[in-house]
């Protein structure tokens, strides 16, 4: 299981570390332990992602959810936070 932080105010800019949570919304739980996977899973392409059944999302999402980008963090279940990059994923300190 992965979890999934988007950031408050979308930007394209990668955040300085340590990464503060309180930047971030928690909006969801995906069924997979691959960040790959977890990125894939949490894009808007034919459906709203945080609708589907692989996914446990955080609250009730009436008016949708965007789709995961860079400066998105992804929780594995050990803790690790990793930082989603232009290009993969940067295990990053993410504090509250």
């Amino acid at each position: 299981m992965i979890k999934i932080y988007l950031r408050s105010i979308f930007t394209i800019e990668v955040p300085a570390e340590p990464v503060s949570k309180s930047n971030y919304d928690f909006v969801a739980t995906i069924d997979t332990n691959d960040l790959n996977t977890a990125w894939r899973l949490s894009q808007n392409v034919d459906a709203l992602w945080v609708t589907e059944e692989y996914v446990e999302p955080a609250f009730p999402y009436t008016e949708g959810c965007r789709s995961s980008s860079v400066g998105d963090v992804f929780v594995t279940e050990d803790g690790k936070a990793h930082l989603v990059e232009n290009v993969g994923f940067r295990e990053v300190e993410f504090v509250d």
